[in-house]
């Protein structure tokens, strides 16, 4: 089309050329005929030459841009064939990814890791034989050079292997001495014809008061040299041969009122020259067969009980140790006590019988129907009986208060939560014991005689109202969260079973049977804030479960070490308060570990948990 154009300008321009060469007078006439024309013609003369122009003008440029707009579609077709060409190259390649993804899925990958393994074995064995192949010429050497050197190492290792026979051969023979001897201080230990220490069962007490402390001070005194901590190995060291240490410590002759181990401290600082650090020393447990055996026999010589123990001796023997009380002084006991009528309560009585001296400590001794006025052989034992009678005493006193209260009192909304925990009878019965605990003794002092008793009866009448209505709430509050808790124990699902028996136990022990009057009056208002941080706990543990599983580990560990130090303590006689101050602490150390935002009662953390451990007495002794 552009050729076609340009030829038809050319030839255009040829004609005008031509015309204006040949005949260029009648050009010149024709102009000026064209002047002599009218206005309106010369115009529109004007306007054909002018349209003419513009045509060809336009003709032109359209023929330029149709050659650029086919140069541009050729270029357009031919990058079009390119994609084209690109995108079957493409699917091709999608249509063999998608074989092999389907043969992968048809194969089994361990047998696909298989197959790669023996290739890659397959190559370095193909590896290794090229290398092999071009060290053929060294390899006869080198395998007769490792020859050489194994028949001088077996001749070397001969001796070496038959030592060694010779003191495997010993290791059994000291083996077999090891277990003999291991045998013979079982049968010791068990042993009922073991040496013993025999103790009179009028004396027991006093020997559980005054001489258990020092009567194994040989065993004890090796249990602390023993047990340095390995930081501090090089002063054991120095120490050593141990029982040597030991006699010289007995020698030494410490003084009856010092604590064993301050008096080990001074006496290891006068012999190693230098001062031993304050927790250079640490408890170990002594082997059964070092202890020291106790047999008790009573007036006539006959044994009544023997054990290594000295607390499952004392517990075992309390009931024949409180006769021999009421043996020793018949006319203090009295029974059936409804009234403070027997004078002055002493905290301790010293007795003479057989030209003995022994000490019995007096207690109000409940018995439902009245009290009795009893010796009993410690003080702790005589403290906590004379708390239950000055109790019984007061409600004597009072009457039926209490009882009108109790059945005034609305216990649906109460009992219905808990009634899977405790019956409505024992709940009431728990709920009395605890106000009358609270309201008639509290933590005012035990009276002694007739006024003080006639004192604390009217604080008691004063309180009782205040006391039973603050305990209602508290009680409400404790059925409402454990209630809210079941709930959410019970909708734990069956892949997080270790958390729900978890939260069981805690929930068991702080709602259980009798635990209004067991609980710590001072702890009940806090006990529905631990069981919602429980429940807080159970709803976070999704978020992170292995932050929580470390948290449980940290308090289980110390929730373990409490129950086997209240166990013992409640064999020697009862949990001191010392450590029940620590059970609330940890209880505490789980609100801050599960559910920081309800706050805790006291500062407590990891350190103070254990500052507060080692802050308590050691087992045996009372603060």
């Amino acid at each position: 089309m552009s050729t076609v154009v340009g030829i038809c300008v050319a030839l255009l321009a040829l004609a005008l050329g031509l015309i204006l060469f040949i005949e260029g007078r009648e050009v010149t006439g024709l102009f000026d005929t064209f002047r002599a024309m009218p206005l309106l013609f010369q115009v529109a003369w004007e306007v054909i030459a002018f349209v003419s122009l513009a045509l060809i003008l336009s003709a032109v440029w359209l023929s330029y841009q149709l050659v650029f707009q086919r140069r541009a579609a050729q270029t357009l077709a031919s990058r079009l064939l390119g994609v084209r060409d690109s995108v079957r190259g493409l699917i091709k390649t999608q249509v063999d990814t998608e074989a092999g993804v389907h043969q992968l899925a048809r194969t089994d990958p361990e047998d696909a890791m298989a197959a790669i393994q023996q290739r890659l074995t397959e190559a370095e064995r193909f590896a290794q034989v090229q290398r092999t192949r071009n060290e053929t010429v060294d390899l006869q050497s080198r395998v007769d050079y490792i020859r050489a050197q194994q028949r001088v190492l077996k001749d070397r290792l001969g001796p070496v292997l038959e030592k060694r026979r010779g003191i495997e051969q010993i290791f059994m023979e000291l083996h077999a001495h090891q277990n003999d001897l291991e045998r013979t201080l079982d049968e010791l230990a068990s042993a009922d014809d073991a040496v013993a220490l025999d103790i009179s069962l009028k004396n027991m007490i006093e020997f559980v008061k005054r001489s258990h402390g020092r009567c194994d001070d040989i065993e004890r005194a090796l249990k602390i040299a023993s047990g340095l901590k390995e930081e501090y190995a090089e002063l054991r060291n120095r120490l050593v041969p141990l029982p040597d240490t030991v006699t010289g410590f007995l020698e030494h002759s410490p003084r009856d009122d010092a604590a064993l181990g301050d008096a080990l401290r001074g006496y290891l600082q006068s012999r190693l020259g230098e001062a031993l650090p304050a927790d250079a020393l640490r408890s170990v447990e002594l082997p059964r067969h070092l202890r020291m055996n106790l047999r008790v026999v009573d007036a006539s010589g006959q044994e009544l009980g023997m054990d290594r123990d000295i607390a499952t001796l004392r517990a075992r023997l309390s009931d024949a140790a409180r006769l021999e009380f009421a043996a020793a002084g018949p006319a203090f006991e009295r029974r059936g006590l409804r009234r403070w009528e027997f004078g002055e309560l002493p905290e301790m009585l010293a007795l003479r019988r057989d030209g003995e001296r022994r000490t019995g400590y007096p207690a109000l001794v409940d018995e439902t129907d009245g009290v009795a006025l009893m010796l009993l052989d410690t003080r702790e034992a005589a403290l906590v009986a004379t708390r239950k009678g000055v109790v019984r005493l007061i409600g004597f006193e009072l009457g039926d208060s209490l009882a009108r209260m109790s059945k005034a009192a609305s216990w649906p909304p109460i009992a219905t939560p808990l009634r899977a925990v405790v019956p409505l009878d024992a709940l009431q019965d728990d709920f009395a014991r605890a106000v009358a605990d609270r309201a008639y003794v509290g933590d005012d002092p035990l009276p002694r005689d007739r006024d003080a008793f006639v004192a604390q009866v009217k604080r008691a009448r004063a309180r009782l109202s205040a006391v039973f209505d603050a305990l209602v709430d508290a009680t409400s509050a404790i059925a409402a969260a454990q209630y809210a808790l079941s709930q959410k124990i019970a909708a734990v699902p069956a892949t997080q079973r270790m958390l729900a028996a978890e939260a069981k136990a805690q929930r068991d022990a702080l709602v259980y049977p009798g635990f209004l009057s067991a609980t710590p009056w001072a702890r009940l208002s806090h006990v529905p804030r631990f069981l919602e941080a429980l429940s807080r706990r159970i709803d976070r543990y999704p978020q992170n479960p292995e932050r929580d599983r470390r948290h449980a580990a940290q308090v289980g560990a110390w929730w373990s070490r409490y129950r086997e130090r209240a166990e013992a303590e409640r064999r020697a006689g009862g949990v001191s308060a010392a450590l029940d101050d620590f059970r609330w602490l940890l209880e505490e150390l789980r609100v801050s570990l599960f559910a920081q935002e309800l706050r805790t009662s006291v500062p407590v953390s990891h350190k103070r948990v254990e500052k507060a451990w080692q802050a308590l007495p050691a087992p045996g002794k009372r603060p």
